[in-house]
């Protein structure tokens, strides 16, 4: 049985189509070939996936019925049912699959720290950013900075600061989060200043990383750095702290899902 899961999509796929190569940089694509009388094992899907015939001619055979579709066709496999895919064509078939996964980007995100030279336009940087400002936090009073740097000498001297994490040097952009304690002590005291401020940025933080995946992009959290030295590198006011630098660009190759513990090791029911 092949089961299909968001762990199947690789962050960047290829299709071979009019003998361009094509590249498609969502995680929730992924391109099946069958060769002439080839037909898929089962194929079991956790979420709704759409099916778009690239080229060729196939059938989508599912328990109650079958379906023929031919290039440029669309249908959909719904999650629970069980489908098998089988080329009708004299030729190869290439058959798009696009999974419809809302926590794609939870499952996809990881910590990348080699980036192609590949460009991340302004603009879309900025309507990353923009979103993150859905981030929560306490009382709402978005205690934050964010700061995004481009220019080469800035990001060298952040690398520097960051104690020689050259990859800082060679993503696109590295976006600065930076808190501002005072906005919440206003509101809150100390435990605002010291705590709530803190948490905030490290959540707008987390939602920077996942709004970039979401475009396709890769990023990584840095909490490693000389505090002054980035406050020095980028002017910062006295009552302005950084909190964490995050690379942000195009991932040369996306790393290996790192071991996690045991959900039964963390969670406990009361």
């Amino acid at each position: 049985m092949r089961k299909i899961n968001p762990e199947d999509f690789p962050t960047i796929c290829s299709f071979d189509l009019g003998g361009n190569e094509i590249y498609a940089g969502s995680s929730r694509m992924s391109v099946l070939v069958l060769n002439p009388g080839d037909a898929s094992s089962k194929i079991t899907c956790d979420f709704q996936v759409h099916l778009v015939v690239l080229e060729g001619k196939i059938s989508l055979v599912s328990d109650d019925r079958s379906i023929d579709l031919k290039q440029g066709c669309l249908a959909s496999m719904l999650p629970g049912k069980d489908y098998r895919i089988r080329n009708e064509h004299p030729e190869k078939s290439r058959v798009l699959l696009i999974q419809d996964d809302p926590l794609w980007v939870l499952r996809k995100r990881r910590s990348v720290r080699k980036y192609s030279k590949l460009s991340v336009p302004k603009s879309l940087v900025e309507k990353i950013l923009n979103l993150s400002r859905l981030a929560p936090s306490a009382g709402n009073i978005q205690p934050w900075r964010i700061f995004a740097v481009s220019d080469q000498s800035l990001k060298d001297a952040l690398a520097e600061s960051a104690y020689g994490q050259s990859f800082l040097r060679d993503a696109p952009w590295v976006i600065v989060v930076c808190a501002v304690p005072r906005e919440s002590e206003r509101e809150y005291g100390s435990r605002g200043r010291d705590l709530y401020s803190i948490q905030d940025t490290s959540a707008l933080t987390t939602y920077i990383m996942l709004i970039a995946k979401a475009y396709g992009l890769d990023t990584c959290w840095v909490g490693a750095f000389n505090d002054e030295k980035v406050s020095r590198v980028l002017n910062l006011p006295n009552d302005v702290k950084p909190v964490s630098m995050i690379p942000m660009g195009y991932g040369e190759k996306e790393p290996d899902t790192p071991p996690r513990k045991p959900l039964d090791s963390i969670l406990k029911f009361l």
